[in-house]
């Protein structure tokens, strides 16, 4: 999901499938000077998103060099290749591609 700040709003119209679990991974792009246009900041949007049930990862590459990488074991066997790293708490600045994904899919999670 890219939609240059406008993540939230449409997160927001989709509540009522992201609280069942009908979506169950959201890759979306987060940046604070587009969230600022409209008033939001990272905080808001990967908050909603843990209000409705999903964890959030770093997923991209260049931001897992340097995090504790996550261990996560998904229903979905495919998913369990993945590389990724707890977002934790948001930092005010940021720019790049995070990996939501509905606790649903989660088996277990593990840190090394």
């Amino acid at each position: 999901m890219d939609l240059e700040g406008q993540e939230l709003t449409a997160l927001r119209g989709l509540s009522r499938a992201l609280n069942r679990g009908v979506i169950e991974l959201i890759y979306f792009e987060v940046r604070t000077e587009l969230l600022h246009r409209y008033g939001l900041t990272p905080e808001d949007v990967v908050q909603f998103q843990r209000q409705s049930g999903f964890r959030v990862f770093y997923c991209r590459e260049c931001d897992l060099a340097g995090r504790s990488k996550a261990r996560v074991t998904f229903s979905r066997s495919g998913l369990n290749r993945l590389h990724l790293a707890d977002i934790g708490s948001v930092p005010r600045d940021i720019g790049t591609d995070l990996l939501a994904v509905h606790g649903s899919l989660i088996i277990e999670r593990t840190v090394h």
